[in-house]
Formats: structure tokens, C-alpha cells, sequence
């Protein structure tokens, strides 16, 4: 019978260990956990900078905000939303209409029941085009995600396999 030789298996025993240790310690789950709502932190950073600053008050920048990530069955979710309730009709556009109210300076007051007013919008096209600022963020950040995804991937890698 032929000899041949010895072999050393601690580097696999120690890249088994390490494989074992991260799928009991959820690291991957909790890698994309946080790769999600590092994302989703980059839109909103970059949809706060292209949300409009409306003179008065500036509310709508202000109130955009990330839900925390959840998993149903095999997905993870995030949200990015904005509680200002005309803050969709802004991102979306809307139909032109006439808005009553008066001018106090150079803000505006609504008033359901004064007789003057103001029209918003195009009285020709009877539109408002949107902003975009979300669907514009989004779509910055699709763009950067295979970069975003391999980067963050090599490094987790590292941590397990090392």
C-alpha cells in the first residue's frame, strides 16, 4: 500500500467552524438587515437634498423618514415615506384647481370660504407636473447597488472566512 503522507485539517476544521458560527449567529440575515437600511438611508439622504423647500416652513424636507426593516417569509422590507399629507401630490403631480384664500405677505392662507383665491397650476395644460424627488433618489441608488452590494459582500465574506 502506498504512503501518502499526513495532511492538516485545522484550516478546514477552522473555515467550518466559522461557516457553522455564522449561520447560528444569523450574520448573514443581519448583513442584509442592515445592507437594506443602509440603503434605504442613502435615499433618504439624497430625497431630503431634492425635496423642494417651501418658503414658510420647510415641513415637507423635514418629515421624510425610514420604517425598520421587517422580513415577511422571505423578503425583507423597508419604507420610505413622508407624513406630510401633500407630500405625494408634490412627488406625483396633480390636477390644476383653484384654492381659496388670501395672501398675508408672501404666505398664503387657505380659506375654505373666502371668494378670492388663487389658481395652481397650468390653466392651459390643467396640470401640475411632480418633483420626482423619491422616484429620482431611487433611481440613483438601483444604480449604485451592484457596487453598494459588492463591496459590503467582500467584506462580509472576509469576516467569515477569515
Amino acid at each position: 500500500m502506498a504512503n501518502w503522507g499526513s495532511f492538516d485539517f485545522s484550516e478546514f476544521r477552522k473555515l467550518s467552524n466559522n461557516i457553522n458560527n455564522a449561520i447560528k449567529n444569523r450574520v448573514v440575515d443581519n448583513f442584509f438587515m442592515q445592507l437594506l437600511s443602509d440603503i434605504a438611508n442613502l435615499v433618504l439622504s439624497k430625497v431630503k437634498k431634492r425635496t423642494p423647500n417651501d418658503r414658510s416652513s420647510g415641513e415637507m424636507r423635514r418629515n421624510w423618514y425610514v420604517s425598520k426593516v421587517t422580513r415577511r417569509g422571505n423578503y425583507l422590507y423597508v419604507e420610505i415615506y413622508n407624513t406630510k399629507e401633500y407630500s405625494s401630490f408634490v412627488e406625483n403631480g396633480f390636477r390644476a384647481h383653484f384654492v381659496p384664500g388670501t395672501w398675508s405677505g408672501n404666505v398664503f392662507l387657505y380659506d375654505h370660504d373666502a371668494k378670492e383665491g388663487m389658481f395652481v397650476g397650468d390653466k392651459k395644460s390643467g396640470w401640475v407636473e411632480g418633483k420626482f424627488m423619491l422616484r429620482i433618489s431611487v433611481n440613483e441608488v438601483e444604480a449604485q447597488m451592484p457596487n453598494i452590494i459588492d463591496k459590503e459582500s467582500f467584506e462580509l465574506l472576509k469576516k467569515i472566512f477569515n
